[in-house]
């Protein structure tokens, strides 16, 4: 997905992929030597905890977070994507915390160990 429109995109996949999920946790895990992102959280999330892993060597970012939006006009072939937040389908709630990442962004030179954005 375009996020902003521009000239680049944001990959909804990754080594742990959790839509529309309540308490989700992910810790203790090692992602290494990944082509892609360590985990990605899209649409209705609540309460996610993401504590004490390790990211290293990705191709992508450690963590990403996307919600989705309505309204999108012109643009009905992405769903999720649109000027409208108001529904809440957006990660809200989580706590990243105690993990450590280094040698990120292989790949994708666009990536960081935290990257947010709604639809």
């Amino acid at each position: 997905m375009a996020p902003t429109g521009g000239d680049w995109a944001v990959n909804r996949f990754a080594a742990v992929v959790a839509n529309g999920t309540v308490g989700f946790e992910v810790s203790g895990s090692t992602f290494w030597r990944l082509d892609n992102a360590g985990i990605f959280l899209g649409g209705y999330q609540r309460g996610t905890v993401v504590a004490e892993n390790e990211f290293a060597w990705l191709g992508e970012s450690g963590i990403v977070s996307v919600g989705d939006t309505t309204g999108d006009g012109n643009y009905t072939a992405f769903p999720g994507f649109g000027w409208d937040g108001s529904a809440g389908n957006q990660p809200r709630g989580t706590l990243v915390r105690h993990n450590f990442a280094h040698e990120l962004g292989i790949i994708n030179k666009q990536s960081a160990f935290y990257f947010q954005v709604d639809g």
